[in-house]
Order: structure tokens, then sequence, then C-alpha cells
């Protein structure tokens, strides 16, 4: 509906619409600065041409640059012109991303903006980036973003930080099916401490993600049994959100120099670093673990039956064999389960009574889901049957009529 804004002085409005019928009102206050009461800056004579990934860059650099300003502006970007990189940081994690062209050659501090992550901002062809003396201005079609430059602010110095990836001494391989398994389960792993949300990541024969709260006897590990470690055995004791944002921004690689080092994820065009926590408090493995197994897991998409075809559908029975040396008869019943069309439900590799209810549920759903899949393609296919039984009883009849004219 129609939005009518009314103004009530400097810096305050009212905005009024219906939604549904229903009248609503917002009262709006304005923080801009004064640097517009005069109308907005003069336009950039040159404008740069970049792609939509920049549009999506400054947006996930947003996301990093949460920090206070202190001594350092972590709530800016800073811009590289001359190597056409986005640096982000809040002081505990760093994302470098490059590939961009900016028209100026040195270093500069813009705010950091969530307004880049707007939907309408994506509809268009091309970004352009253009400088003025105070602001730099990014032209999405019929859009114009002004974000002033932060002349005085300090930004901290992470070029010594990153170090050279092919220097590792391990290098974690994370499997994409174990990498989905991980951003559904890490942030339902018990936490005691807002502030961190620790994990330990145990790199020693196996690939395994440890979580305890103080208040619990038994802690819980998350076994990747698809993922690979390649170099020495190694523990990190590390903030969960740093893990799982690492794998949401699509690295598969992971490189450790140290228990106590700085984590690295490097794919030549975008480096995220974080600093790890305390080795001391890394959690040593235990014998009654509560361990869930990422080969348990399985996303929707890959549980949902391919379509059948649209001229047949294929129907397939589960072909059961009884076993009469089976003694207390389960074997029997569960044959006769299966003949009857019923899906049984199944079985995950998860041991610990904790998790099983949780796990069990979601088991059922997805093949609820399934179920009602095949029926809707079963129901369409009876439909499509009986239509065409409907023209054959039809052109049978056509043709009786046919024979008795000829005859």
């Amino acid at each position: 509906d129609l939005v009518t804004l009314q103004s009530h002085g400097p810096g305050r409005a009212t905005a009024s619409w219906a939604d549904q019928g229903i009248p609503q009102e917002l009262e709006l206050v304005s923080n801009a600065r004064a640097d517009f009461a005069a109308g907005f800056p003069a336009m950039p004579e040159v404008f740069t041409e970049n792609s939509l990934d920049l549009l999506a860059s400054l947006a996930t650099a947003a996301t990093i640059a949460e920090g206070e300003r202190t001594r350092f502006a972590l709530d800016c970007l800073q811009l590289r012109g001359d190597q056409g990189k986005i640096v982000a940081t809040d002081g505990r994690q760093v994302l470098v991303q490059s590939g961009f062209a900016f028209p100026w050659s040195h270093e500069l501090l813009v705010r950091a903006s969530r307004a880049f992550a707007a939907k309408e901002l994506a509809q268009t062809g091309s970004v352009g980036v253009g400088l003025t003396q105070d602001w730099v201005a990014f032209q999405c079609g019929p859009w114009t973003i002004w974000v002033r430059i932060e002349k005085e602010a300090r930004f901290p110095k992470i070029d010594d930080l990153i170090r050279d990836s092919g220097a590792a001494l391990s290098r974690l391989s994370i499997d994409q099916q174990d990498g989905r398994f991980l951003l559904a389960a890490l942030a339902r792993l018990p936490s005691d401490d807002p502030s961190h949300q620790p994990i330990t990541l145990d790199l020693n024969g196996q690939v395994i993600v440890r979580a305890k709260t103080a208040g619990q006897t038994r802690q819980t590990d998350l076994v990747l049994s698809r993922s690979k470690l390649d170099g020495e055995n190694i523990s990190i004791n590390t903030d969960r959100r740093f893990l799982a944002r690492a794998v949401k921004l699509g690295f598969d690689q992971v490189c450790f120099f140290g228990p106590q080092a700085p984590v690295l994820c490097d794919d030549g065009r975008r480096q995220y670093l974080w600093a790890v926590l305390d080795s001391e408090g890394a959690l040593r493995p235990a014998d009654d673990a509560i361990r869930v197994e990422a080969t348990a897991y399985r996303p929707f998409e890959a549980q949902i039956p391919h379509k059948t075809s649209r001229r047949r559908l294929n129907v397939i029975h589960t072909a059961t064999q009884s076993n009469g040396s089976n003694q207390d008869g389960n074997t029997q019943a569960g044959n006769h389960r299966a003949s009857n069309g019923r899906r049984s439900m199944p079985k995950l590799a998860v041991e610990g009574e904790a998790n099983r209810p949780i796990m069990q549920a979601m088991a059922l759903r997805a093949v609820l889901r399934e179920t009602l899949v095949q029926t809707n393609e079963l129901i369409r296919a009876l439909k499509r049957d009986k239509r065409q039984s409907r023209l054959v009883a039809s052109t049978l009849a056509s043709l009786k009529q046919l024979q008795k004219v000829a005859g």
C-alpha cells in the first residue's frame, strides 16, 4: 500500500499506511548528519564497474565488522584500492576478500553497512564505485549508496597475521556433507559460555568436534567420518561460531599452525582468520561420550526421490524373506510389516539416549515427507490412467458405431 510521510520538525516524521485494511503508524527519528541539510553530495565524475559479487562481499564483510570502536575502528571496512581488497575485522576474526576494482590507489575506511544486503540491489546488472573528497558512492541501477570516508579512524594491521597456507602443520579437508551436518549441529551443542561458545576440534585419527557444559556428566562428540586430516595431529579449543562461519562461507580447507596459533582458511581469493581459545580448555576423549555420527545425517534434498516419469509410475516392492530360524519372531514380524508396504524407521548411528529422540523425530519427518511426495505421484498417475481408460472406452464406442453404419 502507499505510505504517507508527515514531517514533525527537523529529524522527526511519521509514516502511516494500511496493512490489509488495518491502519499502521510508525514514528521515524533521523540521525542523519548535518551534511545532508543542503542535499546529497555531488556525483563522482568517474565510476568503476564491478560485478554484483561486490555487493555480496560488502554485505558479508559487514557481518564481520561488528566490533566496538575503541582504539581501532572495528566497525569499519578497509577498502584497498591498489590491491582491490575488502578487509573486515572485529578483533577476533579477519576476513579479506579480493578481486575488485576501485577508482583509487590508497587505503581508506568506510562504515560497514547492512544496506548492501538489500534484495533490491541484487536485481541490478553491475555495481559502479565512485569517489569524491569525502564520500564513496556505490551505484546499482537506480540506486546510489553514499558512505562517508572515516578519515580520522584507525584500522588494525592484519597483514602480519595472515600466514602462508603452505606452511601449515595440519590441514583439515571438510567433506561437503559433513559441512552441512556441522551447520545443523554446531548451534545445538551444549554451551554455558555465551561469550565464547567453546568447542574442541580434535584431529587425532578421527575428526571430532566436542562440547560439554560444567553441569553435564557426559560430553557430546560429533564425528565427521568423511572429512580428513593431512599433517600432524592437533587439538584446538575454539569458538564454534567461527568454525560455522568458515563452513558457511564455503571454505572446505582449514589450516592449523599450532594449538595456540590463529586458524586460517584460504581459497586464493579470500582469507578468513580467527583466534583460538586457550588450549588448556580443550576437552579430552571420554569413553562415555555421546557420539553423533555425521553419516547419520542426510539433508532433506537427498531424501526426496527423483520424480517419476509422467508416462509411467514405477512402484518398487520390497521383497522380504522369512527366517524360520529366528526364535523370537522379530524377523518374521519385520518381514510381515515390510510386505504390507510399510516403511520401517531408518536406524541412526547415534550413541546415547540424550540425542536419540530428536534424531528419530527428524528421520520420521523425512520419511513422512518422502511418503507424501510418492503419494502425490501415485494420485497423479491414477488420474492419468483414469483419463486414458475413458479415452479408450470412448474410442471403442465410436468404432462400434462406425461398424454399424458401415454394415
